[in-house]
C-alpha cells in the first residue's frame, strides 16, 4: 500500500481547495478533549464539510458515544491517528463506534499505521456489560458509494464491519474496502447481511474470538428479501479465526444469491473449518434458473482445526456453487477434510460442482456426508473433480464409487408419522395423577410441550429450568393454546429457574416453546405430558431416558435417532420387558431404530434410552406410535382410547 505522509495529505487538500472543488476542515479546530473528544469529532462532521481531518494529538481521539456519518463526506485519518472507544461507555447491546444511515458518497480513508478500535475484553466481561454481539466499529445500513481503505480496525464487541439493511429496506450498494487490517474481534471481521455491487480486496481478517459464528468473514443474510449480489473478495487472509470463511444463507431467497466470487484468498490456522457453505433451506429455495451463484477460485486453506470444506443443506433448488482449484491442507484438522451436511433439508446432493481442487486429508478422514433417512446422490446430479492425498500422493477421489454407496433409497424416504390430534390425548394410566419432579427431557430450540389437565380443567402449574448453553443470555418465549389452536396465553420466561402457573376450563393445553439456543427443561407436578414428535424434536441432554406408547395391533415401527455433526450419539429402544430391541452406538447423522414384531395384543410402554451424547441430537417417532415423548413412564399420554 502507497504511504502518504501528513504533508502529502495536507498538500493534496490544499491543491483542491485552491480548485474550489473541496472544503476541508480539521477536527482538532472544533476542539479536543484527551478524556472524551466525542464531542469535538461530531461537531466536525455535522459542520457539512466535504472532508473532516482527523489528526494525530498527544494522545488518542477517546470516544464515549457512536458517531453519525453523514452522506458526501471523506473522513481522514492521518499517520499515527489513534481513535478509541472510551472505557466504560457503549453499554447499549448494539452500540457501534461509527454508524452510517442511508448515507451516500462516504469515503473512510486512513494513512500509515492510524487505528479505530473499541474494546472487545471489556465487553466480554459480563462484571462491566451485558452480554452482547452487536457492538461494530462500523456500521452501515443502506449506505450507498461507500469507500474504506488504509485502516486497521480492531477490538469490537461484535463485527469489525457490519453492511446490512433494516425492515425490508434496500442493501448496501457499492461498496469498495482495501487495504484494510480488521483483528481481534468479538463476532466477525466483517458480516454482510445485505450488499450489492461490493469489492472487498487487499484486506485482513484475523484472530476472530467471542461468539459464534466467530469467522473472519460470514455472508449471512437475516431475511427472504437480503440480497447477496455482484460481491468480489479478493487477495485477503482470514487467519487464526475460529471460523474462516462463511456464506450461511438459512434465510434469504435462492434467487437473491447471485456472482458471488471469492478468489485468490487464504483461510489459514482457524480453530474450526476453513470454509463453510451453507445453503438456502425450505420455502426459500425458489431459484429455477442456473445462473452464477457462488465461485470460490484459486484460494488456499491450510492448518485449520477441523472440516477444510463444509457444505450444508446442497440439494434442488439452491443456488449453485462451484469451488475451483482450491486446495485444502487437512492435516492439522481433526475431522474429514470434506463434510457435506444434508440432515436438515429432505433431498439428494445437488447445487456443488469442485474442479481441480485439491485435498491432503488428516486424522478426520477424507469424506463425510450426512442426509435425511433414504437421501443420498443421484448419479451425474453434480459433478466432483477433485483429489485426495494419500502417502504423498495426489490421488483421484473415486467418485463414481461413493456416490453408488450413497445411492438414494425411496423406501426409506418414507417416513410416516402419525397425526397428532391432541384433542384425542389422554394419560395412558386412563386417569389424572401426581407426578414427582423426577425426570425432564431438555430441548434446544423450539418445541411443542403438551399437558392433560382432565375433562374440566384446572391448573397448569409447569416448573421452567433453563440452561444458557452459550455466552449468550437466551430468552424463552412460550404461547399456550388449546386442543383445537386457540392462544389461551403468551409469556416470556424471566427467569433460569421459573414456576408458571395457568388456570383453564381446557382439558389440554399445548405449550409451544422457543427456548432459543438455551438448554431448557419442563416439569409438571401431574401425568399425562410430554413433548410432541411429529418432527424432530432438538435435545440436547447428555443422557436420558424417554417414554412413549406402542399401540394395541403394532407389527413394525421406526424411531429415528439423529446425532449432531462431531456429536455421536448412543440410543436403545427397551420393550415393555425392558429387553433390547434396536440400537445404534455412537452415530453421528440419522439412526434409524426399526422394530419388526408380533402385534401386540395390547398398548404397551416402551423406553428410548440414550446412554451417552456427545451434546446435540434429536428424536422423532413414526407411526403408528402416538407422536408424543414423555420424560417417565407415568406421564404416557396416548391419542387410541377414543
Amino acid at each position: 500500500m502507497k504511504r502518504w505522509t501528513l504533508a502529502a495529505v495536507l498538500g493534496l487538500l490544499c491543491f483542491t481547495l485552491r480548485a474550489g472543488e473541496l472544503q476541508t476542515v480539521k477536527a482538532a479546530d472544533f476542539g479536543f478533549n484527551a478524556e472524551d473528544a466525542t464531542a469535538c469529532l461530531q461537531k466536525a462532521i455535522d459542520s457539512g464539510a466535504e472532508t473532516v481531518l482527523v489528526e494525530k494529538q498527544a494522545s488518542p481521539w477517546i470516544i464515549g458515544e457512536t458517531i453519525r456519518l453523514r452522506s458526501d463526506l471523506t473522513l481522514v485519518f492521518t499517520e499515527g491517528c489513534e481513535v478509541l472507544a472510551k472505557p466504560g461507555a457503549f453499554q447499549k447491546q448494539g452500540a457501534s463506534l461509527f454508524r452510517g444511515d442511508g448515507c451516500k458518497n462516504v469515503t473512510l480513508q486512513g494513512f500509515g499505521n492510524a487505528r479505530i478500535a473499541m474494546r472487545r475484553s471489556d465487553y466480554q466481561d459480563p462484571k462491566q456489560y451485558k452480554w452482547s454481539e452487536w457492538r461494530n466499529v462500523l456500521n452501515f445500513y443502506e449506505c450507498e458509494d461507500v469507500r474504506i481503505s488504509g485502516l486497521t480496525i480492531e477490538e469490537s464487541g461484535g463485527d469489525g464491519i457490519y453492511l446490512g439493511s433494516r425492515y425490508e429496506g434496500k442493501p448496501c450498494r457499492r461498496f469498495t474496502l482495501e487495504n484494510l487490517k480488521c483483528n481481534r474481534h468479538h463476532r466477525q471481521g466483517i458480516s454482510i447481511i445485505s450488499a450489492e455491487d461490493v469489492v472487498i480486496r487487499n484486506c485482513q481478517f484475523n484472530d476472530t474470538k467471542g461468539t459464534p459464528p466467530a469467522a473472519g468473514i460470514d455472508l449471512e443474510p437475516n431475511k427472504k428479501w437480503n440480497e447477496l449480489k455482484k460481491i468480489r473478495i479478493e487477495h485477503c487472509e482470514f487467519n487464526g479465526n475460529q471460523g474462516g470463511i462463511l456464506i450461511y444463507c438459512g434465510a434469504i431467497k435462492a434467487s437473491n444469491v447471485r456472482d458471488v466470487v471469492i478468489r485468490e484468498c487464504s483461510a489459514d490456522n482457524n480453530a474450526g473449518y476453513g470454509l463453510k457453505i451453507a445453503k438456502t433451506m425450505g420455502d426459500a429455495m425458489d431459484r429455477t434458473d442456473d445462473g452464477p451463484g457462488v465461485l470460490v477460485w484459486n484460494c488456499s486453506f491450510s492448518g485449520n482445526g477441523t472440516h477444510g470444506l463444509s457444505l450444508a443443506r446442497f440439494v434442488e433448488g439452491g443456488f449453485p456453487v462451484v469451488i475451483r482449484d482450491c486446495t485444502f491442507d487437512c492435516t492439522k484438522g481433526n475431522r474429514p477434510a470434506l463434510f457435506i451436511d444434508n440432515s436438515e433439508t429432505p433431498g439428494d446432493l445437488a447445487g456443488i460442482k469442485l474442479e481441480g481442487v485439491a485435498f491432503k486429508p488428516g486424522k478426520g478422514g477424507e469424506i463425510q456426508m450426512y442426509s435425511r433417512p433414504g437421501y443420498g446422490i443421484l448419479p451425474g446430479a453434480v459433478s466432483m473433480d477433485f483429489t485426495m492425498e494419500r502417502k504423498g500422493n495426489a490421488v483421484s477421489f473415486d467418485w463414481a464409487a461413493f456416490v453408488k454407496a450413497n445411492a438414494p433409497d425411496a423406501n426409506l424416504q418414507k417416513f410416516p408419522v402419525a397425526d397428532f390430534r391432541a384433542k384425542r390425548l389422554s394419560p395412558i394410566s386412563g386417569r389424572v395423577l401426581p407426578a414427582a419432579e423426577e425426570n425432564a427431557l431438555e430441548l434446544r430450540g423450539r418445541g411443542h410441550f403438551v399437558q392433560y389437565l382432565g375433562h374440566e380443567g384446572g391448573e397448569l402449574k409447569l416448573r421452567f429450568l433453563r440452561r444458557q448453553v452459550g455466552a449468550q443470555n437466551e430468552r424463552t418465549q412460550i404461547t399456550v393454546k388449546d386442543a383445537i389452536g386457540t392462544i389461551l396465553d403468551t409469556k416470556e420466561i424471566p427467569e433460569d429457574d421459573y414456576t408458571y402457573t395457568f388456570r383453564t376450563d381446557k382439558r389440554i393445553c399445548v405449550v409451544e416453546v422457543d427456548s432459543r439456543k438455551a438448554g431448557l427443561k419442563i416439569f409438571s407436578d401431574r401425568n399425562g405430558c410430554g413433548w410432541v414428535v411429529q418432527n424432530p424434536l432438538p435435545l440436547v441432554s447428555r443422557k436420558s431416558k424417554s417414554y412413549f406408547v406402542v399401540p394395541k395391533g403394532t407389527k413394525m415401527f421406526v424411531v429415528n435417532v439423529t446425532g449432531g455433526p462431531g456429536e455421536p450419539v448412543t440410543a436403545e429402544l427397551r420393550d415393555s420387558k425392558g429387553e433390547v430391541r434396536a440400537k445404534c452406538e455412537k452415530t453421528e447423522g440419522v439412526a434409524v431404530l426399526k422394530v419388526v414384531q408380533e402385534a401386540s395384543s395390547a398398548p404397551e410402554v416402551w423406553e428410548l434410552n440414550v446412554p451417552y451424547a456427545r451434546e446435540d441430537h434429536s428424536v422423532q417417532l413414526g407411526a403408528p406410535l402416538t407422536p408424543v415423548l414423555s420424560a417417565t413412564p407415568k406421564a404416557v399420554l396416548t391419542q387410541d382410547r377414543y
